[in-house]
């Protein structure tokens, strides 16, 4: 289904850009955020099916050394050649990396939609990967290379480019030779971080992008990410694209410096994009891998019933898959990732088998398993609604191995956030789930996304180590397993008692304080919020000095009082005073301190959605005082009050 803003973004493309209120070239009117946000959604319908070939330069690469002993990164790459096409969410990735001259390291072709990759090795095509689509994908392909779309995932600038998550800097920029809209986008829900866009004013494309550790406006924010050097080119239909840029990544653990290089005759739009290459193509008896369920299949070759491979006279393992109570498990995938040989030395050699043995039990319970070679084999036997369970050096031939599943673990939940007091679910954000004390426990971490009421659940969780693992069959005390659920910055930790196999959780996502722009420049929020009573026209042509404290923390405290102290002086400079209690405590306890200390200026509490509240007022720490200039825009913020004086003085 389309999203709003993707049909509004057809219908852009439609009209002439000269329509749109405050376009470039209209000189009489305004631009707004929304006039940019409907430049940028223009041109990305425009190449909403689009076909092309670029070259990624390796000039650099470096990754921090580790650990004592760890392994460390393998040789670099020198360059990729990619091809790489769009047809609405369809998405097609081809990449061959090389060493150098004549030495290929990596050959894939990826293909995805909305429901699921199918990553094909090259240049034969006999083997392929079924899973989730992958949202980090995007990064490797131009758009996000070249920062067109923002990540994690593939986040539209037409989607961020409202007034949540954008702020759209007056005037304009030059970027190299090229005239460019400042904006300030961040997902405050979901990260601290923000990205800087200068989006050409022709062309509604990122032209400079830098990535910061955090807000951009926050003081010491340090450069992660950065995209410069871009050159554009004007396609058939209207639409612009990169054809250059050279993009930096420094975020302390790794470093690159890559340089992207677009082939603009290779480059194809609407229906010159043939729909046959978002089809995979895989020969007769290619391996295909599901990482979804396990399985292994051969394309062209319909899997063997459990009597055929028993009666056939070959190399197999046979047995049955039950739960509590002897219950038939049907639908379990049984696979075989690990073989253990006996050598002619009288050593053993274990090995990772890159097309791994699988089954997938009948109605009755029943698997059986085809085997390369002699050996002993280990099992692995998932299934969604049953925690995984695994066999150690099950020997070949084996036709009893009876297996029993516990009944996995279930997490149930909601992603919520805080609207005017009151609960309201988040919908479409990404929610994990991980054991950090077992981390192979279903495979590492598990993915789910919030439906629309913000809802999510995982299912076949080991719950505990009560029972035996791993082949070992004494008996062993219940130790729990933590699970942690997370969203964004939203963390919960999960264990389930023993009989219980259900849980409920709530990820609350709060905004971080800590990384809200700075409010300089800009005009207050409501006062009234606040409990302040004063009133804007009390305010006309005065400074104001608002002061966030906490009355439980001593130096935030004591900065109020000293400004009470001040305050006859401060009046008759023509500044009004206001200090607000920005956490929780109780409003008898704030009305018997501020009669106790004498404080003679207006006093407001924030009393619910405290985190929001102070993002929303840039509060990264207390206390915080927040100077207002005669004009009714903010001048300064977070100093101290020694600084008082110098800055009163710059507003006369």
């Amino acid at each position: 289904m389309r999203t709003i803003s993707q049909i509004l973004a057809t219908v852009l493309a439609l009209m002439p850009l000269e329509t749109f209120a405050g376009a470039p070239g209209r000189a009489d009117e305004a631009v707004t955020l929304e006039t940019v946000r409907r430049l940028a959604a223009r041109n990305e319908a425009l190449l909403s099916m689009i076909q092309l070939d670029y070259t990624v330069q390796i000039l650099s690469s470096e990754t921090a050394p580790g650990p004592a002993g760890k392994r460390g990164p393998g040789r670099p790459f020198a360059w990729i050649d990619a091809s790489w096409a769009r047809r609405g969410a369809q998405q097609y990735l081809k990449e061959t990396a090389f060493y150098g001259p004549n030495e290929p390291a990596l050959n894939t072709e990826t293909i995805s939609d909305e429901r699921i990759r199918t990553e094909v090795q090259l240049p034969g095509r006999r083997r392929a990967t079924l899973s989730d689509p992958n949202p980090d994908d995007y990064a490797r392909t131009l758009p996000g290379r070249l920062e067109m779309r923002l990540g994690p995932g593939q986040y539209a600038l037409a989607d961020l480019l409202v007034p949540e998550h954008a702020r759209l800097h007056p005037g304009t920029e030059m970027a190299g030779d090229r005239s460019a809209y400042v904006l300030d986008v961040s997902r405050p829900l979901l990260d601290s971080a923000g990205t800087r866009i200068w989006l050409d004013c022709e062309a509604g494309v990122p032209i400079r992008v830098r990535r910061f550790d955090r807000h951009p406006t926050i003081p010491g924010a340090q450069v992660t990410h950065e995209v410069n050097d871009v050159r554009l080119h004007r396609l058939a239909n209207g639409g612009w694209i990169p054809v250059a840029g050279l993009r930096t990544v420094d975020s302390g653990a790794y470093r690159s410096r890559t340089r992207i290089l677009v082939d603009a005759n290779s480059v194809k739009v609407g229906a010159e994009v043939p729909e046959s290459l978002f089809q995979v193509r895989l020969p007769s008896g290619a391996a295909v891998y599901d990482a979804r369920s396990g399985t292994t299949s051969s394309v062209g070759q319909p899997a063997k019933t459990y009597e055929q491979i028993t009666e056939s006279g070959g190399r197999f393992l046979a047995g049955t898959v039950v739960a509590e109570h002897g219950v038939p498990v049907p639908q379990a995938v049984v696979t075989a990732p690990v073989v253990i040989t006996q050598r002619q030395d009288g050593s053993t050699g274990l090995q990772l088998l890159a097309t791994q043995p699988c089954a997938v039990t009948d109605g009755q319970g029943r698997f059986a398993l085809e085997l390369p070679e002699e050996g002993s084999y280990d099992l692995v036997f998932r299934h969604p609604d049953f925690a995984c369970r695994a066999l150690l050096r099950v020997p070949a031939g084996e036709r009893h191995v009876n297996v029993t599943l516990d009944l996995g673990g279930i997490i149930t939940g909601r992603v919520v956030r805080m609207v005017n007091g009151h609960k309201a679910p988040v919908a479409n954000v990404d929610v994990y789930a991980f054991a950090p004390d077992a981390p192979a426990l279903r495979g590492g971490q598990l993915h789910a996304v919030a439906d629309a009421r913000g809802r999510f659940e995982f299912r076949g969780l080991d719950a505990s180590r009560d029972r035996p693992r791993f082949g070992r069959e004494q008996e062993s005390r219940y130790v729990p397993i933590s699970w942690r659920i997370y969203c964004g910055r939203a963390l919960a930790t999960v264990q389930f008692e023993k009989g219980v196999h259900t849980q409920e959780v709530e990820l609350l996502l709060r905004p971080d304080p800590a990384a809200a722009p700075s409010p300089v420049g800009r005009e207050l929020p409501r006062l009234a919020d606040l409990g302040i009573s004063l009133r804007l026209e009390d305010m006309k042509g005065k400074m104001v000095l608002v002061c966030f404290f906490d009355l439980e923390q001593r130096p935030a405290r004591r900065y109020v009082e000293e400004l009470a102290g001040k305050a006859q002086v401060l009046k008759d400079k023509g500044m009004v005073v206001l200090a607000v209690q920005a956490a929780e405590t109780s409003p008898a306890a704030l009305a018997t301190w501020r009669q106790q200390s004498q404080v003679p200026f207006e006093v407001g509490m924030m009393r619910q959605d405290i985190p929001e509240q102070r993002y929303a007022w840039s509060v990264r720490s207390l206390p915080w005082p927040i100077l207002v200039g005669r004009d009714g825009l903010v001048r300064a913020e977070g100093f101290a009050l020694d600084e008082l004086d110098t800055l009163t003085r710059q507003e006369k």
